[in-house]
C-alpha cells in the first residue's frame, strides 16, 4: 500500500487512495456537459436491466436531448457497423482514419490498420460496404438476420476481432471522448478499464454466441496468434 493518493499509470484519472481497494473511489463533479447528474446515477447496484437490452451496457450512459440516458444495444450496434463500413470504404480509397470511432493514434494501432487494411484486400468481395446495408440495420425486424449474416463470413469475424482490437486500443477517457459514451461520473477508475474490456469482449465474441453463431477453439486461437504477430 502508499501512503498518500497515487495516480494510476493504467489510467488516466484514476485516482488510487491510501488503504482502500483500487475499486473503491470518490466521485469528483462530472465534466461541465450541461446535463443534470443525479449523485446515485452511475450506482449500479440500483438499476435492473430493462428488457431486451444486455446486461453490460448498465455501464454506459450517453447524453440524448440533454439528459443521460442507458445506452441502447441497437445503437451501440449500429455504431459499431457503421464504423466498420466506413473502414472498408477508407480502405478502398487508401485513406487514413484520424477523425473515426477506430481513428489511429498509436503505434499499435497504426500495425493493426496495416494488417486490416492486407486482410480487407484478401478478402475483398467480402468486405465490401454493400455488406452492411444501415439502413435495414435499424429496422428491428431485420437487424438480427442482417448481423447473422454478415458475421456467419469466418473473413468478417476476423476482420472484426482485429476492429475492435483497434478500437479498443484506448485508455478509458479516449474511449469515452470516441464513443461518446460515458462509463463512469469520473474519475476513472479500474471497473472502467473491466467495462470497457467486457464490452470489447461482447463485440468480438460474446455477441456472435448471442447470435447463435459457433466461434470454434482453433478459429479463437488464429484471431490471437494473428493479434500476437502483430504486437512482434
Amino acid at each position: 500500500m502508499f501512503d498518500s493518493p497515487q495516480l494510476s499509470p493504467y489510467c488516466p484519472g484514476l485516482i488510487l487512495q491510501p488503504d482502500e481497494d483500487p475499486s473503491s473511489y470518490n466521485y469528483v463533479s462530472a465534466p461541465d456537459i450541461g446535463v443534470d447528474i443525479p449523485q446515485d446515477y452511475f450506482d449500479m447496484s440500483s438499476l435492473s436491466p430493462p428488457q431486451g437490452e444486455i446486461h453490460l451496457l448498465e455501464s454506459f450512459r450517453e447524453v440524448k436531448m440533454g439528459k443521460l440516458v442507458q445506452v441502447k444495444r441497437k445503437k451501440y450496434l449500429f455504431q459499431h457497423l457503421k464504423a466498420l463500413r466506413k473502414s472498408f470504404k477508407q480502405h478502398s480509397l487508401d485513406r487514413f482514419p484520424t477523425k473515426s470511432l477506430h481513428r489511429v493514434s498509436s503505434e499499435g494501432q497504426r500495425t493493426l490498420w496495416k494488417v486490416l487494411r492486407t486482410l480487407y484486400f484478401t478478402h475483398l468481395q467480402e468486405l465490401q460496404p454493400t455488406s452492411i446495408p444501415l439502413a435495414d440495420v435499424q429496422h428491428p425486424n431485420l437487424r438480427e438476420r442482417i448481423l447473422t449474416n454478415f458475421f456467419s463470413s469466418a473473413a468478417r469475424r476476423t476482420y472484426n476481432f482485429l476492429f475492435c482490437e483497434l478500437i479498443f486500443e484506448s485508455s478509458s477517457l479516449e474511449l469515452c471522448a470516441k464513443s461518446g459514451m460515458q462509463c463512469c461520473s469520473g474519475p476513472h477508475t479500474i471497473t472502467c478499464d473491466l467495462h470497457w474490456s467486457q464490452l470489447k469482449y461482447y463485440t468480438q465474441i460474446g455477441l456472435l454466441k448471442e447470435l447463435g453463431l459457433e466461434v470454434s477453439d482453433a478459429e479463437e486461437m488464429e484471431w490471437k496468434e494473428t493479434l500476437r504477430a502483430t504486437s512482434s
